[in-house]
């Protein structure tokens, strides 16, 4: 292999090294929507102060501002929802299982909402 062809490992332990959070793996799914439409647009799979990756079975374009709304239970929150902003920062095929890997990155990260992901990481993540 020449030096330009990286391997998939070396792919992604660059991308964790980009990390500036900690990402927490959920033992639950929570049905997240586009906000404007009002349409599902995957599951919540992991999470973290500054972004989360949904399953989807959709693919979204990257670098857009996208709204959403994450449906919790009574445990994380007492309204059973989140709203917040993000913007997609990539889309990946996941061939095996024909779904997308939607990575988001969190816009302005309000003081109720970063309580919420602190529940949502005490309550759910492994």
């Amino acid at each position: 292999m020449d030096n330009k062809t990286e391997t998939k490992n070396e792919v992604e332990k660059k991308g964790r090294e980009r990390r500036r959070h900690k990402r927490w793996i959920l033992s639950s799914y929570f049905d997240t929507y586009e906000t404007k439409m009002n349409s599902s647009l995957g599951y919540l799979a992991d999470i973290s102060f500054g972004g989360m990756m949904l399953i989807s079975k959709y693919p979204v374009q990257t670098n857009i501002v996208l709204p959403l709304r994450i449906e919790l239970n009574k445990e994380v929150d007492k309204n059973s929802k989140m709203q917040v902003i993000t913007r997609s920062v990539r889309c990946d095929e996941d061939k095996d299982y024909k779904y997308f890997n939607i990575g988001l990155k969190l816009i302005d990260l309000s003081s109720s909402n970063l309580a919420i992901i602190k529940r949502l990481i005490e309550k759910y993540a492994i």
